[in-house]
């Protein structure tokens, strides 16, 4: 997975730094999970204050765009962040646990 950072620009108003960035790979697009740990290990941020807003599939060339939004704590993170957002990390590292955990059996 290759990693290009288009835009880094911060936003005072809600207290945050906002990354867009492209993704290049060759397999399948990979997981919230694998690119909000690339990301956030490449920009020495912390993972706990960060979150995947958005990320949009090119159809059939292997490159996506994202967005990350980094805040300043985990308060301003859940106070701005929509739920869903929430919900939708918490369900798919669920699901990777429980897979992990088969394929050991």
């Amino acid at each position: 997975m290759d990693i290009q950072i288009i835009l880094d620009k911060q936003n005072p108003y809600l207290k945050r730094r906002e990354v867009k960035f492209s993704i290049i790979s060759e397999k399948s697009t990979p997981s919230r999970a694998e690119v909000l740990k690339e990301i956030c290990s490449r920009l020495n941020v912390n993972p706990e204050y960060s979150i995947i807003a958005s990320i949009m599939q090119d159809f059939g060339i292997g490159k996506s765009t994202a967005v990350l939004h980094v805040y300043s704590s985990k308060e301003e993170l859940q106070k701005h962040e929509p739920k869903y957002l929430f919900e939708r990390i918490q369900k798919k590292s669920s699901a990777a646990k429980s897979d992990e955990n088969n394929k050991a059996k």
